[in-house]
């Protein structure tokens, strides 16, 4: 049986979330997942309150099973940023489903900076050799504006000048990042994916939705530890 989920994002660009999403269930969840998107201005017309853009949200995906709801957390602090989407959740008038509040800090531009290869491959210049700028995992979360800085690093990558330079749009080419990344296991070095990972796999658990291999894994690296050090262990099964 397939199950669904729908991402709430602040504006359409928040779509390159998908990826992230899509890659914390399969690490985590042996159902299939089928996948919507809206966004705040898709579903209404100047200001209304967050409460109201989930409800009008689950007025377009009435059938979805999990509810992601992303909101940057910007220049306020993570906790905050979420507290405000758990209790727009409490509010909403029709029938509570699972949600999972996702939070980059401090924009989803954030979690695209890590992959120097799809970063290449999205400037159009896969093969280039010039040293990009890419932030340490330490240094990411502390970035004042990472959109800039993803920018900025995709015109150092493309390795365009003057005619060409001035049509090269990283604001374009940034959606293409996201879509390259098979790995996003980098970004547990940070403390709001650390978050989004940890709701997650207790919304999946609660539910039964969960993969035998989530309980697998730990197993191997327990095996292999033992294997390394030389220690003996008795397993019951």
């Amino acid at each position: 049986m397939s199950l669904s989920y729908t991402l709430l994002g602040d504006g359409s660009s928040d779509k390159v979330l998908l990826y992230v999403i899509d890659w914390l269930l399969k690490q985590q969840s042996s159902q299939i997942f089928e996948r919507n998107f809206t966004y705040r201005q898709e579903l209404v017309q100047g200001k209304a309150s967050l409460t109201f853009v989930i409800e009008r949200a689950l007025h377009l995906y009435p059938y979805t099973d999990l509810l992601f709801v992303h909101r940057d957390a910007e220049k306020i602090a993570h906790d905050i940023r979420k507290h405000e989407i758990l209790d727009a959740l409490k509010k909403i008038k029709i029938q509570p489903l699972p949600a999972v509040c996702v939070v980059p800090v401090r924009m989803t531009e954030a979690w695209l900076l890590f992959d120097e290869d799809a970063i290449r491959h999205a400037a159009e210049n896969p093969n280039g050799k010039m040293p990009l700028s890419l932030p340490s995992p330490k240094e990411i979360e502390r970035l004042t504006s990472p959109k800039k800085s993803l920018h900025n690093i995709l015109i150092q990558a493309c390795g365009k000048t003057g005619r060409r330079l001035e049509k090269f749009d990283p604001d374009k080419q940034v959606h293409l990042i996201a879509p390259r990344i098979d790995d996003f296991s980098p970004l547990r070095d940070l403390p709001a994916f650390q978050n989004l990972e940890k709701d997650l796999q207790e919304i999946l658990q609660e539910h039964g939705w969960q993969t035998i291999f989530a309980t697998i894994i730990p197993l191997q690296v327990l095996l292999y530890y033992c294997a390394v050090h030389n220690v003996i262990v008795a397993i019951n099964l």
